[in-house]
């Protein structure tokens, strides 16, 4: 393949900076097209094969007296260089290579993530802009004296708007005359915070932004954009507005009807999405964008079913996933209400704004990480902080001006202030080091990956007191840390970085299924990292944000497109035009419960005259269907089945035949998905169907006590692909299994009805009759029942406490490890989702002296969820973690909760204690159970045997040996034996109970 030489901005007898592409594809590119995510042996092997590739590159560089900055094979198979620009047609007739790219600085904002989706090219060809769409932002308001919405643009502008907030708004500047934000209500007020018992809202009609979330949202959907210069952009909306330059790019639908539903304070939560919403909808909105969310969602929540009804009634609605990261079932309401767009968040930036700081003649690559102008900075002097042993101040922080003064920092020595990264936020220590005087100031990250991008610094994040940044605020990896020494000479250019994470998830993007009944809870994904919009009160300037609530606004600005395009279609119409249309192979990483079909394609949404839908749902108007085909959660001992129907509706005037097919995910191999016809023919305004079939043997999924890891999943999913001469759709399916084994013991009690309970050796049989797989059965004393009384009024998301049980193990040092074990009636999707807590007596007088409890270790630790289930501690001397996570798998009734006797204060001296369980849902309030009573153990002398662990066979039995201690059993009474058996149908069954007596 011949190269194509891109044209480069340098003279015929200068030196130009350029990307060489190279012809292979690197490895998140290999990885989106196995779909699955490749092993470290893997990626090496790729990685090689490409530097070699890359190595005759590499050489006519050098040769021609050129410098090679990087090279990349992960991202994007590439050499980036200085040459002389003579030189360029040599390098492009290499082997491989098969483009020469000018190596520019990319802003990374709107003007980025925008023209990825391709929405200028839609501008262009079908001059849809979303003009007279009308989009709800619910949210915290909008900024509408901001440039970015036709507002005047000033600070000032915006602080005589902010004083008079509790008054009806400008009517120039907010209503039916505005230029953008034509309505809308603040339901809450400024000093409304959820969080806050005694917060109580005090709506207004002025819905003006004092936080700065929704303004950016706002501006993502819908901004006009803002030129470089700081005025509102008027337009042209066509292809050429990628090319300009910009403060703020324009919105994906850069003329739609703003509509400020605010329902946040300036701070903290908000519990009135509901009446927002209803708002939305007796206020004829065509599209209601909601950038917010409760982890674990479900599709019963309010919220969900209020947006639901929202369709129904003929409203598109979009949410964000959450921001929760990867595991399993955290995805956040109202995004997993049925028919709602939910939204996964990927990285549209190609390349960072980067420097090379060659430091003791050796080249660093760092990102300039507020993008800074790096041009004409001088020779510099590295002043590495270092911590001061004889203070308890953390000075190597750099979080005080105080600690670079004292490392030697003073103004004008040109030097670059170098501080490692933890304690206060990032931003904080750019402005302490230019407090300080230096002239640049660098971070060296604590992993060894570059830090985040921040954009332009104007605020101190931990004080929220104003101040600009003006020096280069750099990033390094923490491999290049030790590097940057006191006394190093260090020089800085700038040059572009390459991000390995292009085209991939967010870290933070939150995973499916669905609480509850394991649906798609991701619909699709668009841009969300690093994302420049409206920087509220700042007149005409920008602000960077990361989120899913990010990625939201430009899947609810490209529905206002598809709403124009599409006039008289209803609802859920539009929404299957927009999933339905959506392009897997622009992620990397590919995946259906991740990021549901695939990156948001304008330009087919906007065009496609074919619907494609999947299930049925009831609302209050009536029956609708959504963008999937649930076939939600299985558990059988025998096999998997289902059979779904596709509905094709076709609005154009000619008839369109579509082959059908199916895309698995690598881990459906072993379903088998059929279909009635191979090919379906639509009629012109008619619809057609198409019955999908999905089976799979009980053998094709594994242990549910190996997948014991919450970030495990077994899945079978991918999409039904229909394809036609000119376009493509796909509907995506999803089946959660979990084969059950069937172990029961055949001994009914460990003594008889005549036998008293005495020092004895006794056994119980455990059989596995026609179950699935092999199970394993671990062993606890049993101490605690309860029946199933949760009442129905309360959705139970399985919390009902059914048993409990303990064992224990020496470890040595008088010290004892105690596992509890906690069983409830129902399953849970995520155990995360759940408090269990083991309240300790050790001395008998009906007080707690601590209380082990397992919660979501990211609320506990950080106040964020993040979907594993931690073990604490409480005590009068405070709250601390056990150092263990709770054992218990997705899908599953049944936790572990390991903690250390000596965390807990006992002590073999003291001998038994006592302990009850108790449970909370963390997204129910009314969520509660205890098993009444306290059971006794002795952890040195336990009344039963406990801790052994045998396996059982399919079709098999095993036979296992349980002492007895009578006079431990006396005094500690327990109720029997309990063995926990994960692959036990989900609930009750999961424990396998034999009574002492």
């Amino acid at each position: 393949m011949s190269a194509t030489v891109a044209p480069l901005s340098a003279d015929a007898n200068g030196d130009v900076t350029v990307v060489v592409e190279m012809a292979s594809d690197p490895v998140a590119v290999v990885q989106a097209e196995k779909g699955r995510d490749l092993t470290k042996a893997e990626r090496s092997a790729i990685k090689k094969s490409l530097e070699q590739e890359q190595q005759p590159v590499v050489g006519a560089v050098e040769a021609e007296g050129g410098a090679v900055e990087a090279t990349m094979q992960s991202a994007y198979n590439g050499v980036q260089a200085t040459i002389p620009a003579d030189a360029v047609d040599t390098v492009a007739a290499l082997p491989g290579v098969v483009g020469i790219h000018a190596a520019r600085t990319y802003t990374i904002d709107n003007a980025v993530s925008v023209p990825f989706l391709g929405v200028p090219q839609v501008w262009q060809s079908t001059g849809y802009t979303g003009e007279n769409v009308k989009v709800a932002i619910i949210d915290t308001g909008i900024d509408f004296t901001h440039a970015n919405f036709g507002g005047p643009g000033t600070v000032e502008a915006y602080e005589a708007a902010n004083a008079a907030e509790t008054q009806p708004a400008d009517p120039a500047l907010f209503g039916p005359a505005a230029p953008r934000v034509k309505g809308g209500w603040d339901f809450v007020g400024d000093d409304y915070n959820a969080n806050e018992d005694d917060s109580v809202p005090q709506p207004d009609p002025n819905p003006l932004d004092c936080n700065g979330h929704g303004s950016h949202v706002a501006g993502t959907t819908g901004g006009n954009g803002v030129t470089a210069d700081g005025a509102t952009y008027a337009g042209p909306y066509d292809e050429s507005t990628a090319t300009k330059q910009w403060k703020i790019g324009p919105g994906v639908a850069p003329e739609v009807d703003l509509y400020a539903l605010r329902v946040f304070g300036c701070d903290g939560s908000t519990n009135v999405t509901v009446a927002a919403i209803d708002w939305a909808v007796a206020n004829d909105m065509d599209v209601i964008n909601m950038s917010l969310g409760s982890s674990y969602g479900g599709p019963d929540d309010p919220e969900a079913v209020a947006s639901a009804n929202a369709i129904g009634a003929g409203v598109v609605v979009v949410a964000s996933a959450g921001n929760a990261g990867p595991s399993p079932y955290i995805a956040g309401s109202p995004g997993t209400g049925e028919g709602v767009v939910s939204v996964a968040a990927v990285d549209s930036t190609e390349s960072f704004p980067g420097a090379l700081i060659t430091v003791n003649g050796v080249g660093k690559p760092a990102i300039n990480a507020n993008g800074a102008d790096l041009s004409g900075i001088p020779p510099l002097t590295v002043v590495r902080l270092v911590d001061n042993p004889a203070t308890p101040v953390n000075e190597a922080l750099g979080c005080s001006a105080a600690a670079y003064t004292a490392a030697g920092v003073t103004p004008g020595g040109n030097q670059l202030a170098v501080s490692t990264r933890g304690d206060c936020a990032r931003v904080s220590k750019a402005i302490y080091a230019q407090m300080a005087g230096a002239a640049a100031a660098l971070m060296v990250n604590n992993t060894n990956d570059y830090p985040p991008f921040e954009g332009v610094i104007t605020e101190n994040a931990d004080t929220g007191e104003p101040y600009d940044v003006t020096i280069p605020f750099l990033g390094v990896r923490a491999s290049d840390g030790p590097a940057f020494v006191t006394g190093a000479p260090a020089t800085v250019a700038a040059a572009d970085l390459d991000n390995p994470g292009f085209r991939g998830y967010a870290s933070f993007s939150s995973n499916g299924p669905r609480s509850g009944d394991s649906g798609v809870a991701v619909d699709v994904a668009a841009p969300g990292v690093s994302i420049v919009s409206t920087g509220v009160g700042t007149g005409n300037g920008p602000a960077t944000i990361s989120g899913t609530s990010m990625a939201a606004p430009h899947v609810a600005g490209v529905a206002a497109l598809t709403v124009q395009s599409h006039p008289g279609w209803k609802a859920g119409e539009i929404a299957a035009a927009v999933v339905s249309s959506a392009d897997p192979d622009k992620v990397a990483g590919q995946q259906l419960t991740r990021g549901g079909v695939g990156l948001v394609d304008a330009a087919q949404a906007v065009a496609t005259k074919v619907t494609a839908t999947g299930d049925a749902f009831r609302t209050d108007s009536g029956w609708l269907r959504e963008s999937a085909l649930n076939f939600g959660f299985q558990e059988s001992w025998l096999g998997f089945a289902g059979l779904k129907t596709i509905t094709l509706t076709n609005h154009g005037d000619s008839a369109v035949t579509y082959k059908v097919s199916s895309a698995p995910s690598a881990q459906s191999e072993k379903a088998k998905l059929t279909f009635n016809r191979s090919s379906v023919k639509v009629p012109a305004k008619g619809k057609a169907t198409v019955i999908v079939g999905l089976t799979a043997a009980a053998g094709a999924v594994g242990s549910s006590s190996v997948a014991g890891d919450p970030f495990a999943l077994y899945e079978f999913s991918g999409d039904v692909v229909l394809t036609s001469d000119s376009s493509t759709l796909r509907v995506p399916y999803l089946l959660v299994p979990r084969s059950d084994s069937r172990v029961a013991s055949s001994t009914s009690a460990l003594f008889g009805k005549k036998e008293s309970v005495a020092t004895a050796e006794k056994s119980l049989k455990l059989t596995n009759k026609l179950g699935a797989l092999t199970a394993a059965a671990d062993f606890y004393t049993w101490g605690l029942s309860d029946a199933k009384d949760v009442p129905k009024a309360i959705s139970d998301t399985g919390f009902d406490l059914a048993s409990a049980g303990v064992q224990s193990f020496d470890v040595g040092g008088g010290d004892q490890l105690l596992v509890f074990a906690v069983n409830t009636h129902k399953r849970w999707s995520n155990p995360a989702s759940l408090e269990f807590d083991v309240v300790i007596d050790r001395n008998g007088d009906g007080k707690p002296e601590a209380i082990v409890f397992s919660a979501d270790s990211g609320l506990v630790n950080t106040g964020s969820v993040n979907g594993r289930s931690e073990v604490f501690i409480s005590t009068a001397a405070g709250l601390f973690a056990a150092g263990f996570y709770a054992s218990a798998p997705t899908d599953s009734s049944t936790i572990l909760l390991p903690v250390y006797a000596s965390d807990l204060g006992l002590t073999s001296s003291a001998g038994s204690f006592g302990y009850s369980v108790a449970s909370y849902s963390l997204t129910d309030s009314a969520g509660f159970d205890e098993i009444d009573g306290v059971a006794g153990y002795n952890p040195w002398s336990p009344a039963i045997e406990n801790g052994q662990y045998v396996e059982v066979p399919r079709n098999g039995s095993v036979t296992v040996p349980v002492a007895v201690d009578g006079a431990a059993f006396t005094a500690q009474k327990p109720l029997g034996v309990m063995a926990v058996v994960i692959d036990n149908k989900s609930g009750k069954s999961e424990t396998v109970l034999v009574k002492a007596k």
